[in-house]
């Protein structure tokens, strides 16, 4: 790793970094070195922790021995979430008698994690679903969209615990980051400190646009490139009513691809703006499938009511709903 560790000083770092510390066990060192390259103005060194922190497993999954004939519950973690946080749950639908498999959706492993689940999965099951805040539903949704055309188990029900949130607030998004960062540190016994937690403390996740922009449509998420050609971030939108609509992200890409936007475009784009860290956006992936939604909510999660919200933008959507 001490090689890495050089690169990451000179601000130069990648995902393997990531995988080669979990690997040797060195996953506090790469974090106090990514803390001091983002002290030295490397931007990129937050989002790569953010990237880790939403997923401190790396996508690690728990899985019981499968059972043929019986209904399976796949339970998809909220950001941040490790496997001891998913055994309250885990536990609960094992003593139903189902088997089970908990994991926290992380980005830079979805292949390994949709091959594990489809490995999981016996032919002809029912299969339940327990997704956990934002974070579930992406990797719910990635699953269904891979397994749609050949899907050999049934989808017979969904239930979505505090998810998602249809708001990509730059305070909140800050919150979100700055608290993924921290608890990741706080999982491997990293003290942040001095320049590091002043750097932390300072960094702005959300940005606007500016004269000169692109918006190049390259992966999931847009990214959008300055001037220069030098990479800012990703695309986002701000917009709480649309702020995760796939759809609403492919028409503004449709529009402005490739373009050197001008200050007529930054007006009919104010709601968009550049966000440092990866934002996964979310389709109509429910309306296309045939099964019940429950939707979770404790009192403190009344006031976004998210879900809500989606249900009534997409009244075929069937749902349930319980609060604690």
């Amino acid at each position: 790793m001490a090689a890495a560790f050089a690169r990451v000083a000179e601000g130069v770092f990648s995902w393997s970094d990531v995988q080669e510390a979990a690997a040797s066990g060195s996953e506090k060192q790469l974090i106090s070195a990514l803390l001091d390259a983002l002290a030295s103005g490397h931007d990129k060194a937050a989002s790569l922790l953010f990237d880790w922190g939403v997923s401190p497993g790396l996508g690690a999954v728990a899985a019981d021995t499968p059972q043929p004939g019986s209904v399976h519950v796949l339970i998809l973690g909220w950001g941040g979430s490790s496997k001891a946080q998913l055994q309250p749950a885990q536990k609960w639908w094992q003593g139903k008698g189902y088997p089970t498999l908990a994991t926290t959706f992380c980005p830079k492993e979805l292949q390994k994690q949709i091959d594990a689940i489809s490995a999981f999965l016996p032919s002809e099951c029912d299969v339940l679903v327990h997704a956990f805040s934002n974070n579930g539903v992406y990797l719910l949704q990635e699953l269904l969209q891979q397994t749609r055309e050949s899907r050999p188990w049934r989808l017979s029900g969904i239930i979505l615990d505090s998810a998602p949130d249809a708001c990509v607030s730059p305070m909140l998004m800050n919150m979100v980051v700055n608290g993924c960062i921290r608890a990741l540190c706080m999982v491997h016994g990293v003290f942040v400190g001095g320049r590091p937690e002043a750097a932390l403390t300072a960094f702005q996740v959300v940005g606007p646009l500016r004269v000169g922009d692109r918006i190049q449509d390259q992966g999931p998420v847009p990214s959008v490139a300055g001037p220069s050609g030098s990479e800012r971030g990703y695309l986002a939108n701000t917009d709480r009513g649309d702020a995760m609509s796939a759809e609403v992200m492919q028409t503004v890409v449709a529009d402005y691809a490739g373009k050197a936007l001008e200050s007529k475009d930054l007006d009919s784009l104010q709601k968009f703006q550049v966000s440092k860290v990866e934002i996964a956006t979310i389709s109509d992936f429910l309306l296309q499938e045939d099964a019940v939604s429950l939707f979770l909510y404790g009192q403190l999660d009344q006031s976004s009511c998210s879900g809500r919200l989606y249900e009534e933008k997409h009244p075929p959507l069937t749902c349930t709903w319980f609060t604690s």
